[in-house]
């Protein structure tokens, strides 16, 4: 993950690449949320503090929503898949339980490395 999907200049992590390792263009944050508490290595602790920090950041632009989906640069795609009623994985909007399921992830960030 870090060699090929780390976006050092952005703090957030790629979501999808080519069989050569060519990024895709979607960004979203699920990969993003998840990545320390799959494998308990400490650089995803580390990285999840930097996410944390990103993402917490940008939302204050949308009324402290956290957008789902993204474009390559990492800002919002306020299109992306708005059209579509049928894609549970990636629906349109900001949803409730994601926004729901991220101050959980914030609380647990919180509990491995409390900050003031």
């Amino acid at each position: 993950m870090e060699e090929h999907f780390w976006l050092k200049e952005k703090g957030l992590y790629a979501n999808e690449a080519t069989r050569d390792w060519q990024l895709k263009d979607y960004r979203g944050q699920n990969d993003n949320m998840h990545a320390y508490a799959v494998t308990k290595d400490e650089i995803y602790l580390e990285r999840a503090k930097i996410v944390a920090k990103v993402m917490t950041e940008s939302s204050k632009e949308l009324n402290y929503q956290i957008w789902k989906h993204y474009y390559p640069d990492c800002t919002p795609d306020f299109e992306y898949n708005k059209n579509v009623r049928t894609n549970s994985l990636r629906p349109w909007g900001v949803q409730t339980g994601y926004q729901t399921e991220w101050a959980k992830l914030l609380l647990i960030l919180d509990r491995h490395d409390p900050q003031p």
